[in-house]
C-alpha cells in the first residue's frame, strides 16, 4: 500500500471520528437545552400558581371583612335555604338531602345507612 493512500485513509476516519464526536455532542447539548427549557416552564408555572393562590387569599380576606356571619344566615332566611345545617361542609349529605324531593330522599334512605342520611 502506498504511503500517500494509508496517509489519505487515516485523515478520513479521523474526518469521520470527528464528525461522529461533533455530531454526539450537538445531540447531548440539545438535550441538555430541552431539560433545561421544561425546568425552566416549570418553574414559570409554579410560580403562577404561587401568584394565584396569593390572590385568591387576598380575596378570601377582603370577603371575610365584608361579611359577617349574621349576614349569612340573613341571606339563607331571604333565600329560603334551611339554616338547619347551615355550617356543615364536613356532612355534604346533609346538605344534599335537604334538596332532594320527597321520592328521592325515600330511594337515597333506602341505599344509606340510617347514620348518615339525616331526618
Amino acid at each position: 500500500m502506498p504511503a500517500g493512500a494509508a496517509s489519505s485513509e487515516t485523515f478520513f476516519k479521523l474526518a469521520a471520528v470527528i464528525v461522529g464526536a461533533g455530531v454526539v455532542c450537538a445531540v447531548l447539548l440539545s438535550l441538555r437545552q430541552a431539560r433545561l427549557q421544561a425546568a425552566n416552564e416549570f418553574a414559570e408555572a409554579r410560580l403562577r400558581v404561587r401568584m394565584l393562590n396569593e390572590q385568591v387569599s387576598t380575596v378570601r380576606a377582603e370577603l371575610a371583612n365584608e361579611i359577617t356571619p349574621d349576614q349569612i344566615k340573613l341571606f339563607a332566611d331571604e333565600t329560603g335555604v334551611r339554616t338547619q345545617n347551615w355550617l356543615s361542609p364536613f356532612d355534604p349529605l346533609a346538605i344534599e338531602a335537604e334538596l332532594l324531593t320527597e321520592d328521592q330522599a325515600t330511594t337515597a334512605q333506602a341505599t344509606l345507612p340510617e347514620e348518615e342520611f339525616p331526618d
